[in-house]
């Protein structure tokens, strides 16, 4: 029985590997309104009484590097439904889906979150800031402190989750046992299927000097 819950974690932790690294779902939310000054919901921040300007929204996402962020979301959303699609969809039809997913909009979404949170003020020391060596230096080495502190993250996480499904080993094995008595079929395992190899977060490559 022992070999039960260790074969089914595996799925259930390699589903929540593709989760954390997955950076869109095929239906995304819609963006809410820009809230007023003063209306922030219980432990959000307020809206500044002055949000950053559209100009300055677009020189804080060329400093930061959102033409590559785009390129990096899409990758993941198209890796997303190619493994979704069955294998009977024509390539036609992927084409579409890549050639539509680079017309998306993004900017437009990313200019209101930064004014949901951003005041005009703070987005001009911000953006002295990174305009200094230090802000420089700071952009450079972001993607990889997000990096590993994704994958740190991720691996606690299944460490955790993986200790905490051992400590309730007999309590699962259990359940499994009087699932199949009351259902006369095989229990289904813990969590989501596996996923297909290959999805494991990887370091953003060095820029070249």
């Amino acid at each position: 029985m022992h070999k039960f819950v260790v074969g089914a974690v595996a799925p259930f932790l390699l589903a929540v590997s593709v989760m954390a690294q997955t950076s869109a779902a095929p239906a995304a939310k819609p963006v809410p309104p820009l809230p007023t000054a003063g209306s922030a919901k219980p432990g959000q921040p307020p809206a500044p009484a002055h949000p950053l300007t559209i100009e300055q929204a677009h020189e804080l996402m060329q400093l930061t590097g959102a033409d590559q962020t785009k390129s990096r979301l899409i990758e993941n959303i198209m890796a997303y439904f190619q493994r979704a699609f069955p294998p009977f969809v024509p390539a036609d039809v992927k084409t579409d889906m890549k050639a539509s997913l680079d017309k998306m909009d993004i900017e437009g979404p990313i200019v209101t979150t930064y004014q949901r949170y951003l005041s005009t003020e703070n987005a001009t020391q911000i953006i002295a800031f990174y305009k200094t060596p230090a802000g420089k230096d700071l952009l450079a080495i972001t993607p990889y402190l997000s990096s590993e502190i994704q994958q740190t993250a991720l691996k606690n996480g299944q460490d955790t989750a993986r200790a905490v499904i051992e400590r309730h080993k007999a309590e699962i094995e259990a359940a499994q046992k009087t699932y199949e008595q009351q259902h006369a079929a095989p229990a289904p395992t813990l969590g989501a299927p596996a996923a297909p190899s290959g999805t494991a977060p990887t370091t953003p490559k060095k820029p070249q000097q």
